[in-house]
């Protein structure tokens, strides 16, 4: 069983971005600000790469650049965590970080150091640290008289309004624009510090000025000294020494949420909650006038937290939501701005939902990553990369049969082609590759055929002699074409370069063994056998000392393994191998991994292979056990990874076999579509062969493997908020439900329009839409005036991927304002079928008193591998209250509505649906969210404003209530986890865990909040 935890820190969030010169004054450096360190980057116009990290103890909450002197030429970087510790870092010229002053902010932020947080760095050694429901703290730095060391010099200024924004002036006295709430409106004033009042003052000659009820953004406006300007939604405002304008904003009224400056001193970058990007151009006259303020959309980004400009035109835009971006500005032929995308850098975060497929051979975790337009599903993996050396169109794959001697200096191979054939010359040290397909091109020691149809091996015999078979019979020859031996007709061969040679005909195999020091070919044994022979396998082509032999019979239950003789004589030992009914073996091969474990593997017909255990001493062979690769027969190749011993295996998708610490392991490869793939060379020391030529996506390559696997992380773009995942093993699919909003706009007349989204399920053409006429009552109301309005309408749908390729499978559309809250997936009579539990919850109304249970069955499809995935309605249950929680076992399920678990009883037959057994385990005003055991015996739920319940459902109990567990009060959030017998809950309920077991819970260890990923 695996365990898979998340946190509350993002890794790959970005909270703000850093430019500056840190490491010197020469060049600039950017540092990305992330939950919990810091990342000290360099920079180019093609690409950022993190050159040294920061640690910090606490979650990083504000962050900015100072100078640790007034006139000094390099940067430094200060931040705050939650903590309170306010630390300075200046780096030296390779990167490495050192602290320059630390100190606790002990009064002011208290409680609510983690949200909220406004911090600005002033011209001369001062930051301005606010939170939003307390006080202004004004920090200074200073040499101590004591110590002589660098330390921080904290004044607190009580604030009573509500401040929005902070903006630091480029002066020598430490100006800074406040944003302040007065009432229902906004008003910026420019203030100092006066410290011989102990209060931050306004300034006189800057009146306090309303900005607004649609405030959104204070700046400084450089270009004009002491300049302000504030971004609200409706307009701008100039704000200057005894001076005030206002600029209002025509056309669409954006919510910008985070800007940066240009080159220009009179451009800005501003970018909306919806990424659209936009360039605000202030137009002077003279040098202390402003003319007009215009404001023009130049493209579309990530739904931004911060934006950052970078010299060349670029600038990054860091997302909470999705991946950030590196992208770059410019002008067109016409003048007009445009943007493109230079580099994304990865964001996991943030995770919604996880779910581990673990029983297939490319083993994986999904995640459901970013929120809205950002929504994606994210592959985690385990990899091994091809490092493609050179690669050659090729219309077809072509049958490709290996020339290599062990005393070869180049590598050749034989390409069968539609109309003959060609030889290909590889030359691994400069990766040259030479085509030669005339005869009158060929080298004397080339191997010649008139014909390759009917072929079944071609290859080499050690030291010097090549071998043809072909249905009608086989033959020997040397390097220049003289004729040394033949083989009788056959259907099926198998061929090991140091002599060994297998043929079947009907139900007859015969083993030959050619002397070639003598050009002898000396039948070592034959057998009949009561079925036709299918195919015949060297078990270990590689070593010379193996004698077994795969004998595989046409539709068998059974293939064998036999043992032959070194002389001529009866075969040894014959081991019977089950074949599972319904599959056929194609391909059988014996590989001995390190420490004496060697397994037999069968590539079969479907796509999947079996392998067992093999005892070459006691002459046994273990369970069979089945891993499912794709739907075409697999492809089965031996390399050697930095000496050790893999084997890949090719289907639909790529996955390599190994042994590690006396346990199989699989992980997959990056490449698709494969061929075919055969090793590169020949050598006697075989580790040393990690090459290989192979057929992927229309061409011939050569690669080579260097490392040894890392975790990769696969892409799926939806476009939608995905809340919830479940995967199916039989079907291998996965089942989501997504997210998406519409806009509506109301017209004055009453009428609906609906704007939809472009997302991957909404562009599914096959995308059924359900309808529920208690939602269809509902009504938006008309604006009081002529204009229309507008209203976001979130709809819920229902999706089926394919866990293979991730593709869309079948959608289904619930109805408006029917949020899907709990999934599960149960099994009746052989089939699937997923339950769905909803409420339906109208805007401005917090009580909910429907739902429903809906049940759909997913047709498998005629393959495991690849199910069609429909989605066929079965049943619609209406119920009071919303559904909240839902889990299916192996014999019951059960759900949590409204207040009450309650056990279904479904019906496919008929079809019909029953709820029995009312089970009270509390009063709620609204589950954030519950959970079920795996046996159904007890369920977890969290209320959004009383408690967190813990309550066992399988106690004797005189009333119908279930025996309560555990009801804890204050509790931050609650964590949906299925728990096993004994599991862990972690939730934050004044920094306690609590462990619940079967029969108890248990208050242990102190720690904070972790989160599921």
């Amino acid at each position: 069983m695996s365990v898979y935890f998340g946190t509350a820190i993002q890794p790959t969030g970005i909270q703000s971005v850093l430019y500056g010169n840190f490491i010197s004054a020469e060049r600039e450096n950017l540092i990305f600000v992330r939950s919990n360190r810091l990342d000290l980057c360099e920079y180019n116009d093609k690409c950022i790469k993190v050159i040294h990290e920061i640690s910090a103890k606490g979650k990083i909450v504000g962050c900015v650049k100072v100078k640790l002197n007034a006139n000094d030429l390099k940067d430094c970087i200060a931040f705050l965590t939650t903590k309170l510790q306010l630390i300075i870092y200046s780096f030296d010229e390779n990167g490495n970080a050192e602290i320059r002053v630390m100190g606790t902010i002990d009064k002011g932020i208290g409680n609510d150091s983690n949200t909220g947080i406004l911090m600005v760095a002033l011209k001369r050694n001062a930051i301005v640290v606010h939170c939003k429901s307390s006080s202004i703290e004004y920090v200074t730095w200073e040499r101590s008289a004591d110590t002589k060391k660098m330390i921080f010099v904290t004044k607190q200024y009580r604030r009573y309004a509500f401040i929005a924004g902070i903006a630091s002036l480029d002066n020598e006295d430490n100006h800074f624009a406040i944003v302040e709430k007065d009432g229902h409106s906004f008003q910026c004033h420019v203030a100092r510090e006066d410290p011989t009042n102990e209060d931050i003052i306004p300034l006189e000659n800057y009146p306090s000025q309303d900005v607004g009820i649609d405030y959104l953004l204070v700046l400084p406006f450089d270009k004009i000294p002491g300049g302000v300007l504030v971004v609200s939604c409706s307009k701008v405002t100039f704000i200057a020494p005894n001076h005030v304008q206002y600029f209002p904003i025509t056309g669409l009224q954006r919510r910008y949420t985070c800007w940066t400056s240009l080159n220009a001193q009179t451009r800005f970058l501003l970018a909306d909650d919806n990424g659209d990007i936009c360039v605000m151009s202030v137009e002077l006259n003279g040098v202390d006038k402003v003319v007009d303020i215009k404001i023009e959309k130049i493209g579309v980004g990530p739904i931004p937290s911060c934006i950052q400009r970078f010299d060349k035109g670029q600038f990054l835009v860091s997302s909470l939501l999705g991946d950030h971006e590196l992208l770059k500005i410019g002008r067109n032929e016409i003048g007009c701005f445009f943007i493109e995308n230079v580099e994304t850098l990865s964001n996991l975060g943030p995770a919604i939902d996880i779910v581990s497929i673990e029983k297939r051979s490319d083993r994986k975790l999904v995640v459901s990553s970013g929120a809205y337009k950002h929504g994606s599903l994210r592959i985690i993996k385990n990899c091994m990369s091809i490092y493609t050396m050179a690669k050659y169109c090729f219309a077809y794959v072509p049958d490709v049969y290996p020339l290599n001697f062990f005393s070869s200096t180049k590598s050749r191979f034989l390409v069968r082609r539609q109309q003959g054939y060609e030889i290909l010359e590889v030359n691994e040290e400069n990766l040259t590759v030479q085509r030669f397909s005339k005869p009158e091109t060929f080298s004397n020691d080339f191997p010649r055929f008139e014909t390759l149809n009917d072929t079944l091996f071609v290859g080499v015999l050690e030291p010097h002699f090549y071998i043809h078979i072909t249905s009608k019979g086989g033959i020997i020859t040397t390097l220049n074409g003289e004729s040394v031996a033949t083989l009788p007709p056959c259907s099926a061969a198998d061929v090991k370069r140091y002599g060994d040679i297998v043929i079947s005909k009907e139900n007859y195999v015969q083993w030959y063994n050619f002397d070639s020091k003598n050009g002898n070919l000396i039948k070592i044994a034959e057998q009949k056998f009561s079925r036709p022979i299918w195919n015949v396998k060297f078990a270990n082509s590689d070593d010379p000392n193996c004698r077994l032999c795969f004998v595989v019979p046409f539709l068998s239950k059974r293939l064998y393994l036999v043992e032959t003789p070194t002389t001529p004589g009866p075969l040894k030992s014959a081991i019977k191998i089950p074949v599972i009914h319904g599959k056929i073996v194609v391909t059988p091969i014996l590989i001995n991994f390190p420490n004496w474990r060697s397994y037999i593997i069968c590539a079969m017909d479907d796509g999947s292979v079996d392998y067992y255990q093999y005892d070459s001493a006691e002459k046994v062979i273990g369970q069979c056990e089945t891993l499912n690769v794709g739907v075409q027969p697999p492809l089965l190749c031996k390399i050697y990874v930095q000496r050790q011993l893999h084997l890949i295996l090719c289907s639909d998708q790529t996955t390599v076999m190994k042994s590690d610490k006396h346990s199989l392991g699989f992980c997959n490869m990056d490449v698709k579509d494969v061929g075919f793939m055969l090793p590169l060379s020949a050598k006697k020391d075989q580790e040393s062969v990690n090459s290989l030529l192979y057929y992927s996506e229309g061409h011939i390559c050569l690669g080579k493997i260097i490392d040894k696997q890392k975790m990769t992380i696969q892409k799926v773009h939806v476009g939608e908020t995905l809340t919830h995942l479940e995967h199916d093993v039989d079907t291998n699919v996965l089942v989501a439900s997504s997210v998406h909003s519409n806009l509506i706009t109301v017209t004055p007349n009453g009428q609906d329009k609906i704007d939809e989204p472009q997302t991957l399920v909404t562009a599914f053409e096959n995308r059924k839409k359900l309808h529920w006429s208690a939602s269809e009552e509902y009504k938006y109301e008309t604006g009081a005036g002529p204009a229309p309005v507008q209203y976001i309408e979130d709809i819920n749908s229902l999706v089926i991927f394919g866990a293979d390729r991730f593709t869309i499978l079948d959608a289904v559309q619930l109805s408006r304002f029917e949020e899907i809250n709990c999934l599960t997936i149960a099994k009746f009579s052989g089939d699937t079928y997923v339950f769905c539990g909803t409420a339906l919850g109208f805007p401005g109304i917090d009580a909910i008193e429907q739902g429903r249970i809906m049940v759909f069955r997913i047709d498998a499809g005629s393959s495991r591998s690849e199910p069609s995935g429909m989605l066929r309605t079965v049943f619609e249950k209406t119920v009071k209250g919303a559904v909240f929680g839902m889990k299916a076992s192996a014999t019951s399920i059960k759900a949590l509505i409204g207040s009450s678990c309650f056990d279904i009883h479904f019906n496919p037959s008929q079809p019909s649906l029953e709820l029995s057994n009312p089970t009270l385990i509390g009063h709620f005003v609204f589950c954030n969210s519950s959970a079920f055991n795996e046996e159904l015996t007890a369920v977890a739920a969290s209320d959004a404003m009383q408690s967190l319940i813990l309550a066992k459902l399988d106690t004797i109990k005189e009333k119908d209530d279930g025996k309560i567990v555990a009801r804890e009060r204050n509790q931050r959030a609650f964590l949906s986890l299925n728990f096993y017998q004994i599991i862990f809950l972690l939730v934050q309920i004044q920094k306690r865990i609590l462990q619940y077991s079967q029969i108890f819970l248990q208050k242990i260890i102190m720690m904070d909040l972790l989160r599921i990923l």
